[in-house]
C-alpha cells in the first residue's frame, strides 16, 4: 500500500496540493503486524478468535517473506480490522447472550 505525502506547492500565487507516493517499508509493515497480533491476542484471550483473521495473518507473514511488503502491510491492517470486529462480537456477546435465552 502506498502512503500519500501531501505537500502545497505555490503556482502564480495559487496553492496547488501535490500528492507524492512512498513505498511501503518493512518497519510499516513490522508496525501494522504487531498492531494486528496485539488486537488479536485480546481477542485469543477472550476466547473469541475468527479463524479468519488467523488466515490473513497468515498470508501477511507470507507476502512479508517474499518480499511483497505492500500486500503484507494491507494483510495485517485487514487482520487488524477484523480482529476489532470480533473484539466488538465478544463484548456485545457477553450482555446480548441473556436477551436470546427464553426466560
Amino acid at each position: 500500500m502506498y502512503k500519500r505525502i501531501f505537500t502545497v506547492i505555490l503556482v502564480g500565487g495559487w496553492l496547488l496540493p501535490v500528492y507524492a507516493q512512498a513505498e511501503t517499508t518493512v518497519e510499516d509493515y513490522v508496525a501494522a503486524h504487531e498492531a494486528a497480533l496485539e488486537t488479536h491476542e485480546k481477542v485469543v484471550e477472550r476466547k473469541h478468535q475468527w479463524t479468519t483473521t488467523i488466515d490473513v495473518l497468515q498470508a501477511s507473514e507470507e507476502a512479508a517473506e517474499a518480499g511483497n511488503f505492500e500486500e503484507a502491510e494491507a494483510l495485517s491492517i485487514k487482520a487488524k480490522k477484523l480482529a476489532k470486529q470480533a473484539l466488538k462480537q465478544a463484548k456485545d456477546e457477553k450482555d446480548l447472550w441473556r436477551t436470546r435465552v427464553p426466560q
